[in-house]
């Protein structure tokens, strides 16, 4: 029975490398094993079935050729075991004996998570994977195996983050990603399923509270007079409101206009989406359009990131002293503070008001751009024009003007 380590070139994933397999031969029949690390071509000798180590990747490839050599051994062993009884082992029955749970434990959980984290190619969602195997390893001082990881280990650790205080829902984010990198460790063959810990244990939500502000708010907000900072945020946020909500990235990266819309792939769902100009949207992009098209705050941030962070500062600094009065207030005399906004507030706050001019539901969905959920909504071709007059409505009476049944 002939071992080799090889790069599997066939399919590569998302990140364009391809994963790392141990083939088990014998005579013509072959079985592989995953070994949940990847590389990119260059990256692996299938001659010595190990990581070419450089000064780029000398950390990651001594840890990966170690985790081969450690899966060699535990094969070797697994063989060894079996000649002395007298067995004699065929490919598939091998690799059915490599992958009980008992052997489970040669393959570390924190070295998968990290492989995992690598082949993800969102920088947001590498870093919620990162902050989620930061928290493990802060909380377990010692190396975790896919074993260790049952309903018992599960509830100690939402123990271990509830007396931290941490939220109920940021507690389910993070054993939702443990879900994940054990659901893909079993895809790859590294975990058995008979150990999956998440058939009973049940992760708990709790209903967020409403972000939306009222429209008096929203109005105080786009009336206030600051500084030349302040009044850049403002306008931004009017465009993100103007634009339904648009997603910040999405209005950074904007950048395909057509008959009076904007359109552009939504970074959240990859759909192609388009957003008509109104008036009022018009006349900010025009005013921070630069001759060569794109606008000047694409041009001031390097990303996305940069960018949201800049606005919400200056929304924060704006809403912790503005004061607005609404009719009743006026009459009563109480100028309350508005309350903290952030670029998510605007795209509830247009959902909200939208539903109190009793724009329907579904019109609401399509304009935020909600992905299709049933079968039916697949084959509706939804009118762009509901979304359209819908918006205008929205803004007519957020910007005080007669709303048009």
């Amino acid at each position: 029975m002939k071992l080799s380590a090889f790069i599997d070139t066939r399919r590569a994933n998302k990140n364009g490398r391809y994963p790392v397999k141990i083939r088990i031969k014998e005579g013509n029949n072959y079985v592989c094993i995953s070994l949940g690390i990847d590389a990119i071509e260059h990256e692996f000798d299938n001659l010595t079935g190990q990581f070419i180590v450089t000064k780029e990747n000398k950390q990651n490839a001594i840890r990966y050729n170690n985790t081969i050599t450690s899966e060699y051994v535990l094969l070797m062993d697994i063989i060894k075991e079996n000649e002395k009884k007298g067995a004699r082992l065929s490919p598939n029955k091998l690799k059915q004996l490599y992958m009980q749970p008992k052997n489970t434990k040669e393959v570390s959980f924190n070295d998968y998570f990290r492989s995992f984290i690598n082949n993800k190619t969102e920088k947001g969602t590498k870093a919620i994977y990162i902050t989620t195997l930061n928290m493990i390893e802060e909380l377990y001082s010692t190396t975790l195996y896919f074993e260790d990881i049952n309903h018992s280990w599960l509830e100690g650790y939402e123990r271990k983050m509830k007396a931290k205080g941490l939220s109920v829902n940021y507690i389910s984010i993070q054993l939702r990603n443990i879900r994940a990198v054990f659901n893909n460790a079993i895809d790859n063959e590294v975990a058995s399923l008979n150990i999956y810990p998440f058939r009973r244990f049940k992760i708990k939500t709790e209903q967020t509270r409403k972000r939306n502000i009222a429209i008096e708010e929203i109005r105080a907000l786009f009336n206030y007079q600051g500084n030349e900072y302040q009044m850049w945020a403002i306008d931004m946020a009017k465009l993100i409101f103007f634009f339904i909500g648009i997603n910040v990235k999405d209005l950074f990266l904007l950048s395909t206009f057509e008959n009076g819309y904007a359109v552009y792939r939504r970074a959240k769902t990859k759909t192609i989406y388009k957003i008509r100009i109104e008036p009022e949207a018009e006349a900010i992009l025009q005013k921070y359009r630069l001759p060569d098209g794109q606008y000047t705050f694409q041009r001031q941030f390097l990303f996305h990131q940069a960018f949201i962070k800049k606005i919400n500062k200056y929304l924060k600094e704006i809403t912790t002293g503005v004061k607005f009065r609404s009719p009743i207030e006026e009459y009563k005399k109480k100028t309350p503070i508005l309350p903290h906004i952030t670029t998510y507030t605007l795209r509830h706050t247009w959902a909200t008001i939208a539903a109190d001019l009793e724009i329907p539901k579904e019109t609401i969905a399509a304009a935020l751009g909600h992905s299709q959920n049933t079968v039916t909504d697949i084959y509706i071709n939804f009118n762009q024009k509901k979304i359209d007059e819908a918006n205008r409505k929205v803004i007519d009476a957020v910007m005080g003007k007669d709303v048009k049944e």
